[in-house]
């Protein structure tokens, strides 16, 4: 994934491209936590997660990271 680095917060404020990169950041964020959640289910003999809930957050100064959380509970079926 390409991060664009801009000279102002502002400059992309105000030029609307900082909704598109904090778009494909959730994008990217929620895909890898999935990804990592599947495969602890696997390495548990699970072959199905139930209950999936995402949460999202920012913290950080002003804001300025996302944390994203990811749970559920690993079965056999």
């Amino acid at each position: 994934m390409e991060i664009l680095f801009w000279k102002t917060q502002n400059q992309a404020l105000n030029s609307g491209v900082w909704n598109v990169i904090e778009r494909d950041c959730r994008k990217w964020a929620k895909e890898t936590s999935m990804r990592e959640m599947m495969q602890r289910a696997q390495d548990l003999g699970a072959n199905a997660i139930v209950g999936i809930d995402i949460d999202y957050e920012t913290v950080g100064a002003n804001g300025s990271m996302l944390m994203v959380a990811t749970s559920g509970t690993a079965v056999v079926i």
